[in-house]
């Protein structure tokens, strides 16, 4: 039996994962979220359930490790881009107590920060939107982006002159040509334990804040190899997503977020289950060698829709 604990069991992204997990059957799952059993969406989908606090308190590095320690947790999974980094400089803090599901403290930063990583895969020859460094120098359209931020969450849509004279805040924020065109969203997975790179592309057919609702995966070789350059350049290991925007046949690579993707149930159902893939490389289990040959199927299409809870007493 493999004991995994998944984080931020609230959200779609920890869901996902679950449900991943659970396509084997040697596998128990510990969840954790800040809201009680009662307000956390995903409770009734795990072996054991604690609330825990915020992240950004000093009290959660002390109440993740009693749960470790008590449930003899095999691999750590966090879901909410907080507590990936928490959870990173906490494996530094403690590396042998189990299998951190994260990379180094500083590729998480550089992937977090959206200016800092254009720069760097620019430099990569990953082709970007252009960047301004003022109002002055911007062609129109273009979006406002914050450095740092979740999802859609600060972006600002800036057609004309006019609307750049609005207050925009250089200091944590930039500027970046506007690219329109076919989204993909790219859900890879490099091996912690060995060179093994894989991928599946999906197309984003419809979003709702941020996250993909409709989607289907396709075949584009293109969009592959990119992304393995961009784990390869960042040394980056276990699972990213990573969105491009094609616009008159050129990739443009728009962000990377080093964690599980808020729609990434679809590309675990077409073949790539990199939930599955990491608890087997906790343990170093043969099975991992089984898995990771499964192919990844094209033409999966995805819909979405809201499950309820409900409780008495």
């Amino acid at each position: 039996m493999i004991n995994v604990l998944v984080t931020s069991l609230g959200s779609n992204t920890a869901i996902g994962v679950v449900k991943a997990l659970r396509y084997h059957k040697d596998i128990s799952i510990t969840g954790t979220d800040i809201f009680s059993t009662r307000l956390c969406a995903g409770s009734p989908l795990v072996d054991s359930f604690f609330q825990v606090p915020m992240a950004i308190t000093d009290d959660y590095e002390i109440q993740l490790i009693k749960i470790i320690k008590e449930k003899n947790i095999h691999c750590v999974i966090p879901i909410h881009d907080v507590e990936v980094q928490k959870i990173a400089e906490i494996s530094l803090k403690f590396p042998k107590l189990t299998f951190w599901a994260v990379n180094n403290p500083t590729i998480i930063d550089l992937c977090n920060n959206k200016k800092q990583i254009n720069f760097f895969l620019a430099n990569q020859n990953i082709q970007v939107p252009a960047m301004y460094n003022n109002a002055k120098s911007v062609i129109y359209p273009a979006i406002y982006k914050p450095n740092k931020g979740v999802s859609s969450k600060g972006i600002k849509i800036i057609n004309s002159a006019d609307e750049s004279k609005l207050p925009l805040d250089f200091e944590n924020g930039f500027l970046q040509k506007l690219v329109m065109g076919d989204e993909y969203t790219i859900d890879c997975y490099t091996a912690y334990n060995s060179d093994y790179f894989n991928c599946c592309v999906r197309k984003r057919i419809e979003t709702k804040e941020g996250i993909s609702t409709k989607g289907e995966t396709v075949n584009f070789p293109l969009l592959e190899d990119l992304s393995k350059k961009i784990h390869q350049s960042l040394q980056y290991k276990g699972a990213s997503n990573i969105q491009f925007i094609i616009e008159n046949e050129t990739a443009y690579f728009i962000e990377m977020n080093p964690r599980f993707s808020g729609a990434g149930i679809l590309s675990y159902h077409a073949g790539l289950n990199s939930p599955l893939l990491t608890a087997f490389e906790s343990i170093q289990s043969p099975l991992f060698e089984t898995f990771k040959n499964s192919p990844v199927k094209k033409g999966i299409f995805m819909t979405r829709y809201w499950n309820e809870n409900f409780y008495e007493g």
